[in-house]
């Protein structure tokens, strides 16, 4: 191994070699651990901390940047109009006075100014553009620099984007917004990868599916606050967008300031720099108990005489028959997510529950009631993962979802006069319905599956393919969604029902259960379920 990447990995970590029968140095995070009797599940305070701060620092800002753009649109829209008015100022009086742009505002900007609607679509996309570029480059970046160097460099990204939409007002350049978004897409598209690999890897094997839901819970979190900063009696006005957007610092401070004292993945160092004595240091920080480090230690032990000794790249991992078919798996429960049309449902929820007779305002508190329920069954998946298995919690999750996606459905089309005038209710129903067994399982799990199916050599590679179909099928979703459902109007979404069908029967027979089981475990069950392919590893 190139001696400059064994220190560069070595150096995020910050190792310090120790006899193994040694007690664990003193650390400026020594405070934080408990006096008592160190714990036999593995929850400790330095794990909480290094797998909070991670995921505050990079899937709280996901969603909040999701949601950020949503409740000013319309003030950003007269923003950018007033910007390119100012642009026709050369122009002669009556040339100026003619000028679409700098005319009274219209009721609806997009519809009054194609131009205008140009520009948004260009805006919002480029977050989207951003995001799937980047995760072809994640499994480099981590192989180069480890996953701890990854994720501080990825932040610096993200202050940088975000930084460029906060200097857009005081600069009159909606370019700015433009560039800014892509940028922040392409931190994004990263933080799809790294923190999901950092935070299973540094944890013990029966709380991999709590941990492993955090990411999603900050996610959803983020969209939540960045809503109800959002609304216009608080940021989400004429002189208060920008600052909307620099809220979203806060996360980035957090993880500078707590992140470079947290360690590398220990799998990381002993399977990939080959550093036991390192390992066995970052897991004392972590489990805080040697009994627990002793069987951890051995679980690598296991896993190094069967990894490849060098990562498998991009196109490797596509041309291993064996690689290639857990892939497959894992791509599978990503569509079905991509493809259940929840970001179609939760765009056009303040609608529907405006054409059931709310108001707008009203409308958006509902839609803000909706995604508190999306917490509260995330959280209650993270309560579940790990005692009921991801298989059950994943099949159950789509199966809800296929029904209240048939009552959505079946709802728009029942009469809505006379004595079924209560029907008109059901759309609005079906949308909470519908978010709940969406964020019981099949929000965050897809998200795990790579992790714990592949093993050290191509979990990077893995991850970034899954990642990459994620963003992929967002994109074609999002831009379709419009152009179809002019055509199919509410039957569209047979369309996510006839996918989720599709893709539970695939993953009925094909998923095995990862639940308690070590990546040696799960190996050995993959390779029995896929037998008569063949493998490298």
């Amino acid at each position: 191994m190139p001696a400059r990447r064994r220190h560069s990995l070595l150096a995020a970590a910050e190792p310090v070699c120790i006899p193994l029968n040694e007690s664990f140095p003193e650390s400026p995070l020594n405070e934080l651990l408990p006096s008592s009797q160190p714990p036999t599940s593995g929850l400790t305070r330095t794990l909480v901390l290094a797998v909070v701060t991670v995921t505050f620092g990079t899937w709280f800002p996901m969603g909040y940047s999701i949601a950020a753009m949503n409740g000013p649109q319309s003030v950003i829209l007269d923003w950018i109009r007033q910007v390119k008015c100012q642009r026709v100022g050369s122009l002669d009086v009556a040339e100026r006075n003619t000028s679409r742009w700098c005319g009274p505002p219209a009721e609806d900007l997009l519809q009054d100014l194609p131009e205008l609607r140009l520009i948004w679509a260009v805006l919002s996309s480029a977050f989207m553009v951003g995001g799937f570029v980047s995760t072809f480059l994640a499994a480099g970046l981590i192989d180069r620099f480890g996953l701890k160097r990854t994720i501080l460099i990825n932040s610096g990204v993200f202050i940088l984007g975000n930084s460029l939409i906060c200097l857009a007002e005081v600069s009159s350049a909606y370019e700015l917004i433009t560039a800014g978004r892509f940028i922040i897409g392409f931190s994004l598209g990263i933080s799809c990868v790294a923190p999901p690999i950092y935070c299973s890897e540094i944890t013990p094997t029966n709380l991999r599916g709590t941990f492993g839901v955090l990411p999603v819970v900050m996610n959803v979190a983020g969209m939540i606050v960045a809503t109800v900063l959002g609304l216009p009696v608080l940021l989400g006005n004429a002189g208060g967008w920008t600052a909307l957007n620099a809220f979203c610092f806060i996360s980035q401070i957090a993880l500078l300031l707590v992140f470079p004292m947290c360690p590398e993945s220990p799998r990381r160092l002993y399977l990939t720099v080959d550093d036991r004595e390192a390992a066995h240091h970052v897991l004392h920080w972590l489990r805080r108990s040697s009994v627990l480090v002793r069987s951890d230690m051995k679980e690598l032990e296991a896993e190094r005489e069967t990894h490849l000794p060098e990562p498998v790249g991009l196109v490797q991992l596509l041309r291993e028959p064996y690689f290639r078919s857990v892939l497959k798996i894992c791509v599978t429960a990503m569509l079905a997510q991509q493809l259940s049309g929840f970001s179609c449902v939760s765009f056009y929820s303040t609608a529907i529950f405006t054409d059931v007779g709310l108001t707008r305002r009203t409308s958006i508190y509902a839609s803000i009631g909706v995604w508190c329920v999306f917490l509260t069954f995330a959280l209650l998946c993270m309560a579940l993962i790990d005692r009921v298995g991801r298989r059950i919690l994943l099949l159950v999750s789509h199966t809800g979802m296929i029904v209240a996606l048939m009552g959505f459905v079946l709802s728009l089309n029942l009469p809505h006069t006379g004595d079924y005038a209560w029907v008109r209710f059901l759309p609005a129903a079906c949308i909470p319905l519908y978010i709940a067994f969406y964020a019981l399982g099949s929000n965050s799990i897809p998200y795990i599956l790579p992790a714990e199916m592949f093993g050290q050599e191509a979990r990077a590679a893995a991850m970034t393919w899954v990642s990459a179909v994620s963003w992929g099928a967002a994109v074609v979703t999002t831009l379709m969604f419009p152009l179809v459902n002019a055509l199919t109007k509410e039957y569209t979404f047979l369309f996510f029902v006839a996918s989720v069908v599709a893709a539970t029967w695939y993953l009925l027979f094909k998923l095995p259960e990862t639940k308690g089981r070590t990546i040696e475990e799960v190996q050995g069950v993959l390779r029995r379920q896929l037998a008569g392919h063949t493998t490298s590893g």
